[in-house]
This record gives C-alpha cells, structure tokens and sequence, in this order.
C-alpha cells in the first residue's frame, strides 16, 4: 500500500501516444510514448532531454515521483482518456 495515492487522467487523443503491445516492440529511443503498470510519473515537469533511469529522476528532481499501479484506456464515450492509478 502506498502512502499517498494519485488518480491522474490524461485526454485522449495525445500526440506520440501508442499502445503498450506497440511500444513494446520498440528499440533504442523514440519518439512515441506510452503507459505501462510499473513506469513512473513525476507531478512537474522534467527539465532535461534524458533520462539515465529511475534513480536520476528521485535524486534530481525535487517533487512528487511515483509508480504507476493501475491502469485502463478509456477511448469509448464522450470523455475519451487514459486513467492511471498511482502512488508513491
């Protein structure tokens, strides 16, 4: 259990954005983008172009950094969106 739990939603749709199956066949760094249960997420803005990993992000950046737990893409209706449940 995390001690402090985030809802974030996110409209659909983005730019760049694709499907976890896809994003999974990539390799090296692209462009495009996705979200997966386990990835982390920043309530900020990240000021570099790169990222070595996870730990640079909690050591440099003064925010909130979490983990994605849960997440659903929700593109049918008149709100279409991706809900991510999170927590730290």
């Amino acid at each position: 259990m995390s001690a402090n739990e985030y809802k974030i939603r996110i409209p659909f749709p983005q730019q760049d954005w694709v499907p976890p199956s896809s994003y999974q066949t990539f390799s090296g760094i692209v462009r495009e983008w996705t979200v997966q249960d386990g990835d982390f997420f920043i309530l900020g803005e990240w000021g570099k172009s790169f990222v070595e990993g996870i730990s640079q992000v909690k050591k440099e950046f003064s925010g909130v950094v979490g983990m994605v737990l849960n997440h659903t893409e929700n593109f049918i209706g008149t709100s279409p969106h991706i809900r991510i449940g999170g927590g730290d």
